[in-house]
């Protein structure tokens, strides 16, 4: 039996399972989206699915399966700090289809997110399911790569809303140039006092970019980091824990690092 038929059946015999765990979420919707991940693996038709609003690509259902119901960028400690604080700053490198930005609204309200993407039309993906939603959202969209130094990346894909494009992205049939520079300097210009939340997932470029992050360090509370290879994982553990932070979860492919230093005021 192929692999790809074992976890096609895997998939059917948990879907009662994970159909209770997105009705406990979601309701009636929630067991939609469990079907189509877990059964139809195609989106028979978009919903509107409080709080992240009208959903039609089968990478959003994904998205939520995985991050938000399976909780792979979830952590109770975080989320009751995005709640508590009254006007929370989070900072989102990966924007993609925004899933994880609207979520923080859905957290607090009140909430300021910038959302960074080297690719133009996730942003201008991400504001239009904004719009989608009742209420107004405080969303900075900045059109960049991230990196250590200020510099270009010729990139290939087919898809751009496809979440694994990446400065290493050589295959495809768009051509693009994208600029790129340090996180410092691509937040400079929003003179953040303090960072609540920083949500890293750039495709294994994450620990570059915290060469480039001092000052953001020091005024962050916490990182989500969702690793892609050793590499990473490993660079990015020695520039945080160099700097005083201490990461306190691992669940599946995220790191959770928080900063003492800010949590101890």
């Amino acid at each position: 039996m192929k692999s790809t038929t074992r976890e096609y059946i895997t998939t059917l015999l948990l879907f009662p399972f994970e159909a209770v765990r997105a009705f406990s979420l979601f309701g009636l919707k929630g067991k939609y989206l469990a079907a189509v991940v877990c059964i139809f693996k195609r989106v028979p038709f978009g919903v509107y699915l409080p709080p992240f609003g009208r959903i039609e690509l089968y990478n959003e259902f994904l998205s939520i399966y995985d991050n938000i119901i399976g909780k792979e960028l979830r952590c109770d400690e975080i989320e009751e700090c995005v709640k508590r604080i009254p006007r929370p700053v989070i900072v989102d490198l990966g924007i993609n289809l925004g899933m994880t930005a609207r979520w923080w609204f859905s957290l607090n309200k009140n909430a300021s997110v910038y959302g960074i993407d080297m690719i133009p039309e996730s942003l201008a993906f991400t504001e239009e399911r904004l719009r989608t939603i009742p209420g107004t959202f405080n969303w900075t969209g900045i059109p960049s790569a991230i990196s250590d130094s200020r510099q270009s990346f010729d990139i290939q894909y087919d898809d751009p809303l496809e979440g694994s494009n990446s400065v290493f992205s050589s295959e495809g049939k768009i051509k693009r140039t994208v600029q790129a520079d340090t996180l410092d300097n691509l937040l400079s210009a929003h003179s953040l006092a303090e960072i609540h939340l920083m949500k890293i997932d750039i495709e294994g470029y994450g620990a570059i970019a915290l060469r480039g992050a001092d000052e953001i360090l020091s005024k962050c509370r916490y990182i989500i980091m969702e690793t892609h290879t050793p590499e990473e994982i490993s660079e990015a553990n020695r520039i945080l824990t160099e700097k005083g932070w201490h990461l306190f979860l691992v669940k599946g492919r995220s790191a959770f690092y928080r900063n003492p230093a800010l949590l101890s005021e």
